[in-house]
């Protein structure tokens, strides 16, 4: 048996979170003659990129917070954890986009999928199957299959293009409602068990939710923090899981330097993690000609 600790240690030091796994295959693929020309640059972030960059880090960092509540709160779990923090991710994206249908939450599920994908192309997992098997998140295929499937259970006239596209075989196309249904009805039930109602969310007291920045240390790091800082991402999303949750303890969000591409949540220092190398691996891989092409779909169905 592992000790909570250890949990805890083994997910920060090699436990990939979300993409890790397919930021470390951009890392250990050699650059291009283009690439290494301009790596010392800071080039500028298209919007496509930019879309593919928030996308992917909010549904990052809205998964550790997953983690955070099913810790914290001690929720059961009919199955892996890792599955249920993306569960909790991915409903929160979607109900946003039901909400606001014209703010893109949708297209940043869409390209937390497309990165899944790339990490089942970089074979990475298949080389090291052994490993891949063994650990606690799905094959980045099905996670793909997954992301897909609940997006377009949720609403199959709005996404039916995203079926068709990705060559969802119709057996699983046909469950994907029900997936959806079941997603959602567990996320919510999570919501309204361990959550502050509505009523109350104004005047009870919640335990806070800091933001840290660490200094960037060159210029594409400084250009990937004012992108985040812009949004005030870091923020928005503290405020909102400050008044939704209340939280036994105080817990920081921290935008760090990890040596890894990654983002995690720390049990021992209660903090949600993300990595500067993170948002460098997605930086780069947002440059794939199918990353415009999939946000641009994405905005014509708005």
């Amino acid at each position: 048996m592992v000790s909570r600790h250890a949990a805890a240690e083994r997910r920060i030091h090699i436990a990939c979170a979300v993409i890790a796994v397919c930021a470390m295959a951009l890392v250990l693929r050699p650059l291009s003659a283009a690439e290494s020309s301009t790596a010392a640059e800071a080039p500028a972030i298209s919007s496509a990129s930019e879309t593919f960059i928030v996308g992917n880090v909010t549904f990052a960092l809205l998964h550790e917070f997953g983690h955070a509540i099913i810790r914290d709160f001690d929720v059961p779990l009919l199955g892996l954890e890792e599955e249920s923090a993306d569960t909790i991710a991915a409903v929160s994206l979607i109900r946003l986009d039901v909400q606001h249908p014209n703010a893109g939450f949708g297209e940043m599920l869409g390209v937390t999928a497309l990165a899944q994908a790339y990490v089942w192309k970089a074979g990475l997992e298949r080389e090291g199957a052994q490993v891949a098997l063994w650990a606690q998140h799905g094959l980045s295929a099905q996670r793909y299959a997954r992301l897909l499937c609940l997006l377009y259970g949720s609403d199959a006239k709005r996404f039916g293009w995203v079926a068709e596209a990705a060559e969802m075989q119709e057996i699983r196309a046909e469950s994907c409602e029900d997936e959806w249904n079941i997603a959602e009805r567990g996320s919510l039930w999570v919501r309204d068990t361990y959550g502050i109602p509505p009523s109350q969310r104004s005047s009870r007291p919640a335990a806070e939710i800091g933001v840290k920045y660490a200094q960037p240390l060159d210029a594409n790091e400084t250009k990937l923090a004012k992108l985040i800082q812009g949004r005030q991402l870091l923020e928005k999303l503290g405020q909102q899981m400050q008044t939704t949750f209340a939280f036994p303890e105080s817990l920081t969000l921290k935008l760090s330097h990890c040596r890894i591409p990654n983002a995690y949540w720390d049990d021992e220092y209660r903090e949600v993690v993300l990595c500067y190398e993170l948002m460098e691996a997605l930086a780069k891989y947002s440059q794939q000609p199918e990353v415009t092409k999939v946000v641009e779909r994405f905005r014509a169905g708005r």
